[in-house]
């Protein structure tokens, strides 16, 4: 059953990238056989590590064949407070990111917005209503290394360097789960 949810995932977004004009349309099928003989294990990630498409004509695709809006996660500057509501690994392992929150909704930025599981996964760390968009799996992944390889050599709130056993020197608390602790 999952294998029959790829190729699916893989003839829509192929067909997307084809009507949107990103590939040619002769290039449909010889793109499914090469991505099979590719050690890539994503189809995007293989159009993109190939040279095939572009990333802004992957974000529309993929908009397309989730029907939610797309969100480029290159050069975002992400809140630390909104990065902490959840562990690096689970950031990770479900390729989401926090990217912004008004009130009471909490936008994430997901390679696979569609996954069933994540709401529930997601409300057992935060209990905001969720808004997802769509985002290109290798640039959420990169964000997220880049957001906690930066954040050990960020300066603290007095301007110094945050000390290498006090990664997290800012002006709030983070709880044993990875949750922002209100001083309030």
């Amino acid at each position: 059953m999952e294998e029959r949810s790829s190729e699916l995932f893989i003839r829509q977004l192929t067909h997307e990238l084809v009507h949107n004009g990103a590939l040619a349309n002769k290039e449909e099928r010889p793109l499914d056989q090469e991505f099979k003989k590719s050690a890539q294990i994503r189809y995007d990630m293989f159009l993109l590590e190939e040279g095939l498409v572009k990333p802004e004509d992957l974000l529309t695709a993929l908009a397309a064949v989730y029907r939610v809006p797309s969100f480029d996660v290159t050069d975002f500057f992400f809140e630390h407070h909104m990065l902490h509501f959840f562990p690096k690994d689970f950031l990770l392992r479900n390729a989401i990111i926090p990217a912004e929150q008004d009130d009471d909704i909490l936008l994430v930025v997901a390679a696979d917005p569609t996954d069933p599981d994540l709401l529930p996964k997601i409300g057992a760390f935060v209990s905001y209503d969720i808004q997802f968009c769509v985002g290109i799996y290798r640039d959420i992944y990169n964000a997220i290394e880049e957001f906690y390889d930066r954040s050990i050599t960020e300066k603290d709130i007095d301007g110094q360097d945050a000390p290498e056993d006090e990664p997290n020197n800012y002006e709030f608390e983070i709880d044993e789960i990875g949750a922002v602790v209100d001083e309030d």
